[in-house]
């Protein structure tokens, strides 16, 4: 279900790391058990991990929270869509090799 939300969302960057506030424009709801049902990580061009996780409230999408493990900020890629985007072909900000969040 969370895969089908992302077919309709718009995000807009929250703070410096580029975590994203999401809207969802869909009806469908996820039951899921845990706020943050799925997360991943990447390693940013630096060699910091960069963790992602991925926030459920009521169902919906809410959040992607992004941060690296050593607190530092990843120079935004050119071109990026950096502030408001919609998805799915939302891009990271970043110029790690990351892949999208999992979902059920």
């Amino acid at each position: 279900m969370l895969r089908h939300q992302l077919e309709d969302v718009r995000g807009s960057t929250i703070d410096e790391n580029g975590s994203l506030d999401l809207l969802c424009g869909t009806a469908a709801v996820a039951r899921v058990e845990k706020r943050v049902p799925t997360e991943g990580e990447a390693t940013d061009v630096d060699g910091t991990t960069i963790h992602y996780l991925l926030h459920v409230v009521g169902g919906k999408l809410k959040e992607l929270e992004v941060y690296k493990d050593d607190s530092s900020r990843s120079p935004p890629a050119s071109g990026s869509g950096r502030g408001q985007g919609r998805g799915p072909g939302m891009k990271p900000w970043h110029q790690s090799r990351c892949g999208a969040p999992g979902g059920t």
